[in-house]
């Protein structure tokens, strides 16, 4: 068995001769620091010693004082009568240093600055100044100006002091700064606010020699148009800078030392603040001759001396082992190695042609380009495999729910016969003693006809219909039907057989009490006969001795009678005599006493009588009964006889029952071999395969039913 599933996989590719887009080698050196007299990197301990020197006066602009060891050497030169003139920029970012010098220096604020600006005695022979690229801090340069330099400076601090502030602070009292009545005269506007955009917007000043800098958007600003000769020295983590000089084919090169800003114009040298915004007032700087000279030697020494040199002409393989920066994101740093090992994302085919066949290089082509965080001559990948998976959202196809209706249905049926043969045993196993004498045989054939059905109806309730042919179908259904029939005509025979039994109960019953009635009835005319024996004997000699009793009467009576009166009389006075002679209602009249004798003797023969006649009466009654059970008898039969059932309208009932029992709606189509999965999302089918033995079948399911092939959807 080999399961269709996702297959690791391990291969190289060569990437030596791939050509590098501009990248920054690493050379494992760096430039030596700008150190200076005049031009070095800002040290507040400096900057305290420049304003200590001061004699007269001091003037200091910058657009934050924030440094309290500053602001403490102001307060004591002040106290010491040191007249000191702050221009700073908002009130609210200097609110400190307000507190501390308003009662001690002339201080204005509201001119927005970049760098910073120290002159001291300026009005003396000892006068001096210094200028400072950024705030008071490490990252910031300090340059000693010139006399030329420092007038220049002092010109342009005036005209901001003086007419761009817009709120002085003295002592215990803040106004409006007012603007002297005349204007001020500045020997150059670079340092005013849009001062530098006369300079670096117009040409002929717009394309650089030389530019190092540390400012990501100082380009921005000076919008350089570079020539084949300009190259730049640039802070490593100045890359929109340095790309937008390489985009003018400049020449760069990376420190990752802290940098001045230097431009370098046709021949002028300027000295930029840190950050240069041409909207504010930026403390630049125009280099004199020597200072152009001591820049321009350091510049060129260091340029190469450089930790980032610009490499435009290199593959991986020549990079093998170094550190690089791609110009267009000198942010990171990469190493390109002899080799890596790279786990990617896994692939997931489209087709079982693309999982069992195509090479695993094309498949993951577009994952195997090179990439900066991944830089090696070779690379060893391991990469999952994926066979084509159907869709997420894909439902089982209806197929399927079709099919395993058509099944429940035949399952139904297979449950209905089995309940009904149930109910048949149920029926036979609880036939009443009365008649199981009378279908003993009957029902131990049908306990072993049904066994038999029980067998073959279990046998098909396991039988799967889903993956039979149309021809195994046909015959189980057909031999279902069979069975459904025999249990129908087997429950018909049984009520039959039953309701014989229980006619041929009754049946014998009747003929038990018939038999019973002759034998009562012959009994009873025995009964009758004897009675009759016997009472008449007893009836006659009570009649006997009536007549006697009654003639030994009469005689009394006739002896007392006279003559004439006795030959009147019949001779013989028994009943018969008498009944003649009083047959005379005359003779009644006459002889009324012996009337009385004869009729009290009749009386009493007649109930005597009575009584026979009663028992002749009742012997006739018993021999009328006899003779009647005795027909009846004769005519019920010495034989039970079964009715018989119409086979036409049994047959009827068995066909109608087979009908509407053993419908079953097959669908139209197949499902796939094998018990594969049928999945549908919208009008696609995908067929799933599980094993590579089921895929030969899988592939003629699949034309047939228009469906894709994919695998069981486990993309863990």
């Amino acid at each position: 068995m080999s399961l269709i599933a996702k297959k690791q996989e391990i291969f190289e590719i060569d990437y030596r001769q791939q050509p590098l887009p501009l990248v920054f080698v690493d050379t494992n050196n760096d430039i030596e620091p700008m150190n200076y007299d005049w031009f070095k990197p800002f040290k507040v301990d400096a900057l305290i010693d420049f304003i200590q020197q001061a004699r007269s006066t001091l003037l200091l602009a910058m657009d934050i004082l924030d440094n309290q060891q500053v602001i403490n050497a102001l307060q004591r030169k002040a106290d010491q009568g040191l007249r000191v003139f702050l221009c700073l920029g908002t009130e609210h970012s200097n609110t400190s240093a307000i507190d501390q010098l308003q009662s001690r220096c002339l201080l204005r604020t509201g001119t927005r600055q970049q760098g910073a600006l120290i002159i001291r005695d300026q009005n003396t022979l000892q006068k001096s100044g210094c200028l400072l690229t950024g705030a008071l801090t490490d990252e910031a340069y300090q340059i000693l100006l010139d006399k030329r330099q420092v007038d220049d400076s002092y010109r342009s601090f005036c005209h901001l002091f003086w007419q761009e502030c817009d709120k002085e602070f003295s002592i215990n009292s803040t106004k409006k700064a007012q603007s002297i009545n005349s204007s001020i005269v500045v020997n150059h506007s670079y340092q005013s606010k849009n001062g530098l955009n006369r300079y670096f917007d117009i040409e002929p000043y717009s394309a650089f020699n030389t530019l190092v800098s540390s400012d990501d958007k100082l380009l921005q600003q000076l919008s350089p148009k570079s020539d084949s000769r300009s190259f730049a020295l640039l802070s490593v983590d100045q890359s929109a800078l340095a790309e937008k000089v390489i985009e003018q084919q400049g020449q760069v090169s990376l420190t990752e030392k802290s940098l001045p800003n230097l431009v370098q114009v046709k021949q002028t040298y300027w000295l930029l603040p840190q950050s240069v915004n041409t909207a504010q007032s930026n403390w630049a700087l125009q280099l004199n001759d020597q200072q152009v000279t001591d820049i321009d030697l350091w510049v060129y020494f260091n340029y190469r001396q450089a930790k980032w040199q610009l490499d435009k002409k290199s593959n991986i393989g020549q990079l093998q082992s170094r550190t690089v920066k791609f110009a267009a994101d000198i942010k990171q740093s990469f190493i390109c190695k002899e080799h890596r090992e790279r786990v990617i994302s896994p692939i997931y085919t489209h087709c079982f042609d693309d999982f069992f066949n195509t090479d695993i290089k094309v498949l993951a082509k577009e994952q195997t380009g090179w990439i900066k965080e991944q830089l090696a001559s070779v690379i060893q990948y391991t990469v999952e495999r994926h066979p084509p998976y159907f869709p997420d959202s894909a439902k089982e196809d209806a197929l399927h729910r079709q099919w395993s209706l058509a099944q429940n249905q035949w399952k139904k049926i297979v449950d209905e016969q089995l309940a009904k043969l149930a109910n048949l045993e149920q029926q036979q196993s609880s036939v009443a003693e009365l008649i199981r004498q009378f279908i003993g045989q009957f029902v131990l054939g049908q306990k072993q006809q049904n066994k038999k059905l029980k067998q073959q109806l279990e046998a098909f309730a396991e039988w799967d219909c889903l993956h039979a042919t149309h021809a195994e179908r046909s015959e189980k259904l057909q031999a279902l039907q069979g069975i459904a029939i025999a249990i129908a005509n087997n429950k018909q025979r049984t009520e039959q057989e039953i309701s014989n039994a229980e006619a041929q109960r009754k049946w014998n019953e009747k003929k038990i009490k018939l038999n019973q009635t002759v034998l009562d009835a012959e009994t009873q005319v025995g009964t009758s006969k004897s009675n009759i024996d016997k009472h008449a004997l007893q009836l006659v000699e009570q009649q006997t001795q009536n007549e006697q009793a009654a003639l030994l009467e009469l005689e009394q009576l006739v002896s007392s009678l006279v003559e004439a009166e006795r030959t009147k009389l019949p001779s013989d006075l028994s009943q018969v005599e008498l009944e003649k002679f009083f047959a005379n209602k005359v003779k009644r009249k006459n002889f009324p006493s012996l009337h009385q004798v004869f009729i009290r003797t009749k009386k009493k023969n007649n109930e005597l009588r009575g009584k026979l006649n009663e028992l002749d009466a009742r012997l006739m009654d018993a021999e009328k009964q006899l003779t009647n059970a005795r027909e009846q008898l004769l005519a019920y039969g010495n034989y039970f006889i079964a009715p018989v059932v119409s086979q036409d309208h049994l047959s009827q009932q068995l066909r109608l029952e087979e009908n509407k029992d053993l419908e079953i709606n097959w669908p139209t189509e197949q499902l796939p071999q094998n018990g594969l999965q049928l999945m549908r999302e919208g009008n696609q089918r995908y067929l799933v395969v599980v094993d590579v033995s089921q895929f030969q079948d899988a592939q003629v399911d699949a034309e047939r039913l228009k469906a894709k092939l994919c695998a069981p959807g486990n993309r863990g």
